[in-house]
């Protein structure tokens, strides 16, 4: 039985559409719904003011789109009368983050978006969804 779904989200369409799924399937199992957003903290290896300064500025940044990405999933959420919260995580890789929230929320399924990476870019950049499969302890349903 689903009890608790943890709903990664980064703000994309793709996101978006994988939130909106995960509420649906909430809803149906009458579990309840966490979203969470992760970062990467900021690195600077100088200690120039300037670079702080900047670091600041990453911070509020971040913390302004977590707040609007996990305000959107709470408000899908309330539209369906489902009990949702959300974390903002900061990771030094996302995909740890997402599974790291997941355990301490006592999630027991993972809901995420593939942005379905090929060639150059999936192998350059990697795919958050799949470290999270490759590493999950947990079931994870991937929505394209």
């Amino acid at each position: 039985m689903i009890r608790h779904i943890l709903a990664p989200t980064d703000g994309t369409p793709l996101s978006a559409d994988a939130m909106r799924r995960a509420v649906d399937l909430a809803k149906l199992a009458q579990a309840r719904l966490t979203f969470v957003t992760c970062n990467t903290p900021f690195e600077a290896y100088a200690a120039d003011p300037l670079v702080l300064a900047h670091r600041d500025e990453y911070e509020t940044a971040i913390e302004s789109c977590a707040r609007d990405f996990l305000e959107a999933g709470r408000k899908m959420a309330r539209e369906a009368h489902v009990d949702a919260d959300g974390e903002h995580v900061i990771a030094q890789h996302p995909w740890q983050g997402i599974l790291d929230c997941a355990q301490s929320r006592g999630c027991d399924l993972i809901v995420m978006a593939s942005h379905g990476r090929h060639g150059v870019a999936g192998l350059l950049l990697g795919s958050q969804t799949q470290k999270v499969l490759t590493h999950s302890k947990l079931p994870v349903l991937v929505c394209r």
